[in-house]
């Protein structure tokens, strides 16, 4: 898909891959309006706080979603210029069945060897939202499909891996630990994994309330991480619902 992005895209995208929600969010609302009025005063307040709830947790993730994905700087990849790469002569970038960052990777770093794979398995990541993703956005043709497990690279041949918004994807522990450690093997020695993530904590919770458990913790992350031998260098927000990670080989110095 191209660079520049149209307008409301990002918020557009997550109603239209994750409808489904919504909808059950509107429906339980309809259905608390109906049953309020045959209950007691008591009930009726009870049913009242409920409501209230569901329809500010709505409305509260469509707007951090449109901040997130259309007011921010997350795809403008301005917070790059925020992290030291040392060489970016070759550089991947690893999706998950949806990819909206590889134009915009090729373009700031239109002087690099480009890889794309993606590491989706119709068997292993079910997601719903996924499968729309994929039919509304199909993936380029150049794309190389391989498994998380076996990214068929040469060791040591790769400067900087990039999975924007893909890795949380791998739902298994030890699949996600595998992909890790096939990163370590082909960075690079002074190569650098680039990690954005939502993450499990308090400000995804108030955002998006039961969605997220969708994502991982930074616990969670960081045990893939030491499981591979990969090191955080430098952590930093985008936002306060993104964190990006930035890894080196455990040892390497800078």
């Amino acid at each position: 898909m191209d660079a520049i992005r149209g307008a409301l895209q990002g918020s557009r995208n997550v109603i239209r891959f994750n409808w489904h929600f919504y909808v059950f969010a509107g429906a339980c609302a309809c259905l608390l309006l109906l049953i309020r009025e045959q209950v007691e005063p008591m009930v009726r307040s009870a049913i009242d706080i409920v409501l209230i709830l569901t329809i500010a947790s709505t409305f509260t993730s469509m707007a951090v979603s449109l901040y997130v994905y259309d007011l921010s700087d997350l795809y403008t990849l301005k917070w790059l210029d925020r992290i030291t790469l040392e060489k970016v002569d070759t550089i991947v970038s690893i999706t998950a069945g949806f990819d909206e960052f590889s134009t915009l990777l090729k373009r700031r770093f239109s002087s690099s060897t480009f890889v794309h794979l993606d590491i989706y398995d119709v068997e292993r990541h079910t997601e719903l939202s996924i499968r729309r993703a994929r039919a509304a956005y199909p993936l380029p043709s150049d794309v190389r499909h391989v498994a998380s497990t076996s990214l068929q690279l040469p060791d040591a041949s790769m400067d900087v891996a990039f999975l924007l918004l893909s890795a949380h994807e791998i739902r298994n522990t030890e699949e996600r630990h595998a992909l890790f450690r096939e990163l370590d093997r082909v960075l690079s020695p002074k190569g650098r994994v680039i990690v954005v993530e939502h993450l499990r904590d308090l400000a995804n919770g108030l955002a998006y309330s039961i969605g997220a458990l969708h994502f991982h913790s930074e616990c969670t992350w960081t045990r893939s991480f030491d499981a591979a031998s990969l090191c955080v260098e430098q952590e930093l927000k985008i936002t306060p619902f993104i964190t990006t990670f930035v890894l080196r080989h455990n040892g390497t110095t800078s």
